[in-house]
């Protein structure tokens, strides 16, 4: 008997400590699960609020940083890490708002080289603030434009009967290649309406608008060097209007031509060279130009402002176009002597009102064979002044603006001696902008007479009778 109670205590006592062990184990295995259970979470926890973080950021309007808009980190991190081929509508961005301002294709065809320097030296600087590889890899990226227009003409006394036209305005696609942080290259390839068939829909040629590459990096050397065929560095007719300023038709000219720039703290200045049209000569070192300009930003205040001088003002597209028209190459243009020509322009932006004001004109009379006012050699000068107010209506981006044109001296050029105007532009839905423009102008006095290389041009003649004119245009574009 005695044997049997030990046997059954030897028992009991076994089960309980082996209960015992078991149950510390399960509590041990519990409390390893537990805590790595926390463990985990707590990661999950982090990965989530990093990912609210991103979507929240990127919900947020684009922020300016150096003049330039960046929406968050994840920008510039896919530029340096991302795909070869980066497209959107504004250098550097990628919007989130309904808003299409500071378009790449309605930015200054002058001085885009040293715009793209700007960019990437912002985008750089920004990179390097936030501990973002800088982009060393080339990289290509694609913007474009494409613009649909109706406008109303009453022309009576003007240039003939009133005219109600459809038209495609524009058909732009811009390529930029970053192939290294020293090299960028450009390519503006546009549709050209320019009439050579009595069929309008003919007339739709592509063509190389502007192309042409780049050497420099601003963050390493303010020194750059610009060779190619682009618009030269004289004047820089800035408008928010939808048609062209008197100022571009007068003194805008493009042709094949090299840069030598320089660009420091907001300070500017280039120097170039080209073969030209005029004087039967096509040495580059007898046409040339320099252009100076300073920019200020602080805050929501900007100031710009710059002036221009350049040999021979016959070499603009609108004296061309008017005064001396071959269009066979080569061409055997001849001046009788060269007109220098100048430009000032300013521009003050202190959100939501700009003011930019410009001048452009020859500094000494063309010979009378060549261009003639009143029976004298003529002296063509143009001014334009507007003002913009921009403003939130329907959580749309809305500008409005008015503005005031005159000439001096330009009746052979075809161009109105005064002109009022004004326009309402509202992004309708993003990346899409519907502008509508309403322009009096009111031409020169009906004793004036204008000579183009031999060709009368009258106020009061054939050619042209009257002295107003008032013209509505309906502009939309989408960018891209």
């Amino acid at each position: 008997m005695k044997n049997k109670i030990i046997s059954v205590v030897f028992v009991s006592a076994l089960f309980s400590s082996a209960a015992f062990a078991v149950t510390a184990n399960h509590h041990k295995l519990l409390k390893g699960n537990t805590d790595n259970l926390t463990v985990r979470t707590a990661s999950l926890e982090q990965q989530v609020q990093k990912l609210q973080n991103e979507i929240t950021s990127l919900k947020k309007p684009a922020k300016k940083e150096s003049g330039n808009y960046f929406d968050t980190d994840l920008l510039v991190e896919m530029y340096a890490h991302g795909p070869a081929v980066v497209t959107s509508p504004a250098m550097g961005v990628r919007r989130s708002a309904e808003d299409a301002s500071d378009l790449t294709v309605n930015l200054s065809s002058v001085n885009e080289d040293i715009l793209l320097l700007k960019t990437r030296k912002d985008m750089d600087n920004y990179a390097l603030k936030n501990g973002i590889k800088v982009p060393e890899r080339p990289v290509i990226y694609l913007s474009g434009g494409v613009e649909g227009e109706v406008s109303y003409a009453n022309r009576y006394k003007y240039y003939g009967a009133e005219k109600t036209d459809i038209n495609l305005a524009r058909a732009e696609v811009d390529v930029i290649a970053e192939a290294s942080p020293w090299a960028t290259a450009a390519m503006i390839v546009s549709y050209d309406d320019s009439s050579d068939s009595c069929r309008r829909i003919d007339n739709s040629r592509l063509k190389l608008d502007r192309g042409f590459l780049t050497i420099g990096q601003l963050n390493k050397l303010p020194l750059y060097f610009t060779i190619g065929q682009i618009y030269a560095p004289f004047g820089s007719y800035s408008t928010d209007m939808v048609t062209d300023p008197s100022t571009k038709k007068l003194g805008r000219f493009k042709d094949r031509m090299a840069v030598l720039g320089y660009y420091w703290e907001g300070l500017s200045a280039q120097i170039y060279g080209y073969p030209g049209e005029t004087l039967g000569s096509k040495n580059a070192l007898e046409h040339a130009g320099f252009n100076l300009g300073y920019d200020y930003t602080k805050d929501e205040f900007k100031i710009g402002v710059g002036a221009s001088i350049i040999g021979n003002l016959g070499e603009s597209d609108g004296i061309q176009d008017a005064v001396f028209v071959q269009k066979t190459y080569p061409s055997n243009e001849r001046m009788a002597h060269r007109v220098a020509g100048i430009s000032g322009r300013a521009k003050v932006h202190y959100h939501p009102f700009t003011v930019r004001a410009e001048y452009v004109g020859a500094l000494r009379k063309f010979d009378a064979s060549d261009m003639q006012f009143n029976n004298v050699g003529a002296r063509p000068q143009a001014l334009q002044v507007e003002g913009l107010y921009e403003f939130n209506f329907l959580n749309r981006t809305n500008n409005f603006v008015v503005g005031y044109g005159h000439t001096w001296e330009a009746l052979a050029m075809k161009l109105p001696k005064d002109s009022f105007f004004g326009e309402y532009k509202i992004a309708v839905v993003k990346n899409a902008i519907l502008s509508l423009e309403y322009r009096h102008d009111i031409n020169y006095g009906k004793d004036d007479t204008a000579m183009a290389k031999g060709t009368e041009v009258r106020v009061a003649g054939a050619n042209i009778t009257g002295r107003h004119k008032d013209t509505i245009t309906a502009n939309i574009g989408i960018y891209f």
